[in-house]
């Protein structure tokens, strides 16, 4: 590793004569950035323009004003807007374990930018997956019928009106967690990357006219 950053060096400095004031170099972690630097020092006798140095998570949240906050914080606010939506009265402690689970499923959501009012949608029939699901793969298409199958072919029962009950909810519970957090100028990390893309997808970033180099990906 220490070689290969030793030649990227090498060769950025080749490629922009020393003046690397416009280059971001990404790196997957400050390690590798912190000797690709010292790599760089060395193989310059001279004041130049040093480039811009970040770790992927760091480019990432460049995107957004929002400030990631701690998971214990996060997942307290969830109870909070749950137990509006829901009118349920379970306290904080029974609510925690399952709250971690949730706010774990609203990342991915985030981060593998899926469609949540669609996700959470109740299907009546397992026609609807067919209509209503074409952007997915044979493979995910296969779990998610699997899925509402085992639900639809229950009998009607106390456990399965509760399961979606709570589940026709999530999605009321997954916009307004996520507004009451961008009010207060947070967010957990999924909301970031979500935020990033649509920022990239609309043009509106600051940095447009600056070479970006990806290293060790």
């Amino acid at each position: 590793m220490n070689k290969f950053l030793q030649d990227v060096a090498f060769y950025l400095l080749d490629k922009y004569k020393n003046d690397l004031s416009e280059v971001l170099v990404v790196f997957p972690n400050r390690r590798a950035g912190l000797f690709f630097q010292k790599y760089l020092s060395r193989q310059v006798t001279k004041p130049f323009f040093s480039p811009e140095i970040l770790t992927i998570s760091e480019l990432v949240y460049s995107f957004s004003d929002l400030k990631i906050d701690e998971q214990n914080s996060l997942v307290f606010d969830l109870w909070a807007v749950f137990t509006e939506i829901t009118s349920s009265n379970e306290n904080i402690d029974d609510f925690f374990y399952w709250g971690e689970m949730l706010l774990s499923d609203f990342n991915d959501i985030d981060k593998y930018l899926v469609d949540a009012s669609r996700l959470f949608k109740n299907i009546e029939s397992l026609k609807e997956i067919d209509y209503g699901f074409d952007y997915l793969s044979d493979d995910q298409l296969l779990f998610l019928t699997s899925f509402w199958r085992n639900i639809l072919e229950v009998k009607n029962s106390a456990d399965k009106n509760h399961f979606l009950s709570s589940w026709s909810k999530l999605y009321p519970v997954y916009s307004a967690f996520k507004e009451r957090l961008k009010k207060e100028g947070r967010a957990y990390e999924g909301m970031v990357y979500r935020q990033m893309v649509e920022n990239i997808e609309q043009n509106d970033f600051e940095w447009k006219s600056r070479k970006v180099i990806l290293v060790g990906f």
